[in-house]
């Protein structure tokens, strides 16, 4: 990695190694990684880390000769790349591809497809959901990415008439209240057409017992979740729902998890779906399976059944109601026979055999350049590029939103046409332009639910576990 930076007025008299630790978030062992595997120049003198620095010095610093290489991308790459520079590459993973390989796919994944070099996740999205994963070229831009405030946002169909109602107030932390409330006032990207209430799901989620896939909700085990949505539109004649969605959390299946918590299952979706809210409100739906990769005995999977239910925020009554708005059959009437012959229940397999994968797209990102940009001598201030990034709906959803959902399909199309934004190529353009980013960095930083995991809900609920 080769970094170029110019000391501003509040690193002069400090020594470099105290500059790069204290406003340049170099840690420990990168200062280890330039003093015995790269090189420091200053004023393109090689200097010791120890020299003093002041205003208008320029820094050229490699942590490690080996890695000079640039990063390039595959032939064929080009059409999964959005946007690249030389910190990171921003990707839109089609569904059905791994964003990174495994034993059983080592060639099948999104990094494999991008570069034979070295690439760092940043974000990670599951095989069958689709849309932004942006990847970093180096450990050092890896590592400030990570720490990096963002929103995400997402596109997703659910199934039935959603009611934008917040669910699981009591698990938010008394300290993020205001910050909550300042989203809900503001709503998910204003600018875009429709003046749909915003609402929020906060139930924590955790492991399910028994199985390295599934997640369950969980108040005594599960960790801190919030997910803003809004709907955009209802299509009655189908029976489904269009939402955007903002995690500030990001936790393993959380909008699909959220969803079905509020009684509403992703289009196309197989581990929560129908046959899984039923399990919750504990129907004998006929031909329920066990999703488990292990074979479990009868006994034991009772036993794992008391567990996932025992410290579920929703009781079972909640779930059959959930279950019976969205079949439209009264709760008395709710049994195998039912389910399975009920009008919509037969609509909504229609509809997840026609989907053939979870509707779930990640739409949007907005950030800040946590990395330094290249400055003039005279520059007192490092200069702050800001990004919002779009991935276009996969074919499969751009086709389902173009025909069940053509106003909205239309209004989103427009909206990232004309709201995508890149730090501009040109160094000179950057600093003339793009200076007012650093306010969005700092109300990013000022707002702790900006794009990052709420405070430990364990400060504020002993029951949590870390």
């Amino acid at each position: 990695m080769v970094l170029e930076l110019v000391f501003s007025e509040a690193d002069s008299g400090l020594r470099a190694v105290d500059a790069l630790r204290r406003h340049y978030n170099f840690s420990n062992r990168r200062i280890k990684q330039i003093k015995f595997h790269g090189y420091f120049k200053l004023n393109q003198q090689t200097e010791l880390l120890t020299v003093t620095v002041k205003a208008g010095d320029v820094a050229e610093i490699v942590d490690d000769i080996s890695e000079l290489k640039p990063l390039t991308l595959k032939e064929g790459a080009a059409q999964y790349v959005i946007f690249q520079n030389r910190w990171f590459v921003a990707c839109n993973k089609p569904a059905g591809m791994l964003t990174h390989p495994n034993f059983h796919q080592p060639e099948n994944s999104l990094s494999k497809k991008i570069s034979d070099s070295e690439v760092h996740l940043i974000n990670r999205l599951d095989k069958d959901s689709s849309g932004l994963v942006l990847l970093a070229s180096n450990a050092y831009a890896h590592a400030l990415f990570a720490a990096l405030p963002e929103e995400k946002y997402y596109l997703t169909c659910v199934y039935g008439r959603v009611e934008a109602v917040n669910a699981g107030e009591e698990f938010l932390p008394k300290d993020a209240i205001l910050q909550v409330e300042e989203i809900l006032a503001s709503g998910l990207l204003p600018e875009l057409e429709g003046a749909a209430r915003t609402a929020y799901i906060a139930y924590p989620i955790c492991r399910r017992e028994g199985s390295i896939i599934e997640r369950r909700i969980s108040s005594d085990k599960g960790k801190n979740c919030l997910t803003f949505y809004r709907v955009l539109g209802y299509n009655p004649e189908i029976n489904v729902s269009l939402l955007l969605c903002r995690i500030v959390t990001g936790r393993t299946h959380q909008i699909r998890l959220h969803c079905l918590s509020i009684g509403h299952p992703l289009l196309g979706e197989t581990l929560y779906d129908l046959r899984a809210l039923a399990e919750m409100a504990k129907l004998p739906l006929a031909e329920r399976h066990v999703s488990f990769k292990k074979e479990i005995g009868a006994e034991e999977q009772l036993k794992l059944d008391e567990l996932r239910f025992s410290d579920n925020p929703l009781s079972t009554c909640a779930y059959r109601r959930l279950l019976s708005n969205l079949l439209e059959l009264p709760p008395a009437d709710l049994s195998s026979a039912a389910i399975l012959t009920a009008p919509l229940y037969r609509q909504y397999c229609e509809l997840n055999q026609l989907c053939q994968r979870q509707f779930l797209h990640s739409w949007c990102l907005k950030f800040a350049d946590p990395l330094p940009q290249a400055q003039t001598p005279t520059s007192a201030t490092p200069v702050t590029a800001s990004y919002c990034l779009f991935a276009p709906p996969a074919e499969d959803m751009q086709n389902f939103l173009n025909c069940n959902f053509p106003q909205q399909a239309a209004a989103l199309n427009a909206f990232q046409k004309t709201h995508f934004q890149i730090a501009p190529a040109d160094e000179t353009t950057n600093l003339q332009t793009v200076t007012a980013a650093e306010s969005l960095r700092q109300k990013a930083q000022d707002l702790a639910l900006n794009g990052r995991p709420l405070p430990d809900l364990k400060r504020y609920y002993e029951k949590y576990k870390s």
